[in-house]
């Protein structure tokens, strides 16, 4: 399984990156939300899932995952999110997140 992780510079997330790497997932990191990330993402792109941060992303990550739904409107989607962030998580699902954690 081919997985997107939009990171930032955020260590904890590299950590999730190997952790899936070791259980047998491709993991493609990507540090910013650039043309290339949404290329991927459209039908026949390579990618089975992605994970997008909100640290990473700041406050362009609701216009990016409805870009990714349209785009990719079965792709699952879960957004990270900051502690107490109640209201982005509405937010998210409402863009499309398939959750928000």
């Amino acid at each position: 399984m081919r997985i997107l992780l939009l990171t930032g510079d955020q260590p904890m997330l590299q950590d999730l990156a190997r952790a899936l790497e070791a259980r047998g997932h491709q993991v493609i990191l990507a540090t910013s939300a650039g043309e290339d990330v949404l290329a991927a993402a459209k039908p026949g792109g390579c990618l089975h899932a992605a994970v997008l941060s909100q640290g990473a992303l700041g406050k362009r990550w609701p216009k990016l995952l409805r870009q990714l739904r349209r785009q990719a409107p079965y792709l699952p989607a879960v957004l990270l999110l900051r502690p107490g962030a109640a209201r982005a998580w509405r937010v998210a699902i409402r863009a499309g997140a398939f959750d928000a954690l």
